[in-house]
């Protein structure tokens, strides 16, 4: 040891400082730690709660209690215990064709290009669903070149 003074790392735990030639580099306070010292509980980090995911379990019925990043796990607890471990349910909005007699649910809305109105796969084309907006350019169509032509507005340069 006498002959690499300035090699390795003393270990950064108060009690320790041992000179480690391995030493492990915590990933949440980027200090040096020897083998024994390099886990978050023994050398006692104190932003090792940011890395912490585990979803704690309630107590009376073992369900998972969620919390967020800014959360305490003991006020979400409280609410819990206090809704007797009933879970509040988002609304799960179901997209459902706009044709009269069809009642199929998309898991992504298909919208008409047209008419802007939601359809399943089935009904999806301006065919398919008798398109408002496509029967407009139809009447246009029908009125022919005649028309288009008598309408048409010419303008000398």
């Amino acid at each position: 040891m006498a002959e690499f003074p300035d090699f390795g790392l003393h270990c950064s735990e108060e009690m320790c400082h041992q000179l480690d030639f391995l030493p492990v580099h915590c990933d949440m306070c980027a200090k040096p730690f020897c083998a024994s010292h390099s886990s978050y509980d023994n050398h006692n980090c104190q932003r090792s709660r940011i890395k912490d995911i585990r979803v704690p379990t309630c107590p009376k019925c073992s369900k998972p209690v969620p919390t967020g990043k800014n959360e305490s796990f003991e006020d979400k607890l409280k609410t819990h215990l206090d809704n007797n471990c009933m879970e509040t349910k988002a609304k799960i909005f179901h997209k459902y064709c706009a044709v009269e007699k069809c009642r199929r649910k998309e898991l992504v809305p298909i919208t008409c290009a047209m008419c802007k109105v939601q359809f399943c796969m089935a009904h999806r084309h301006t065919t398919d669903h008798n398109c408002k907006a496509k029967l407009d350019t139809r009447n246009f169509v029908q009125k022919g070149p005649l028309w288009i032509q008598k309408n048409r507005t010419v303008k000398a340069y």
